[in-house]
């Protein structure tokens, strides 16, 4: 059972938005195993409230977790906790890096986190935020969220 934390509209009425047409194995590394340069995105997996935090983008179906891409001149670290600010309105939260992967020639950082506190002030493009016992079974990106999810679930954020 989920519960919604904010939500902006009825997901029912969203335009649907096919995820991305990427299709491939997930491979996992070490942190600092790829170039920096290599990576250009990072995602987070958050706890909050005894379950895990998902969010969904104006206009899409499906649930992400909480990322994005790395802005010139910032470390990795930067972008996880810049990222999980806009997207989610964190205010308190403890966050490292588990994990560097490939999906089909994109390489990203995997952070987990713990969140203790939100705040009000989130990114316009996000359209509802939700506290999920585990993965959610509508998935924006069904092809590579479950194996990074099984990857850091279980490791301290």
């Amino acid at each position: 059972m989920s519960h919604e934390l904010w939500a902006t509209s009825d997901p029912a009425s969203a335009d649907a938005k096919a995820s991305e047409g990427t299709t491939g194995q997930t491979t996992l590394y070490a942190p600092g195993s790829v170039p920096a340069e290599k990576i250009r995105f990072v995602t987070i997996l958050a706890d909050y409230q005894g379950g895990w935090l998902h969010l969904r983008q104006r206009g899409c179906t499906g649930w992400e977790c909480p990322g994005g891409k790395v802005e010139p001149g910032e470390t990795l670290l930067e972008a996880a906790e810049r990222e999980l600010r806009e997207e989610t309105g964190a205010t308190r939260f403890t966050l490292r890096q588990t994990h560097e992967y490939d999906f089909g020639g994109s390489f990203g950082a995997q952070f987990r986190a713990s969140i203790a506190e939100l705040g009000a002030e989130r990114e316009g493009k996000m359209e509802a935020l939700r506290v999920f016992p585990a993965l959610p079974d509508e998935l924006a990106h069904p092809q590579i969220y479950p194996a990074l999810f099984a990857a850091c679930k279980e490791l301290q954020p």
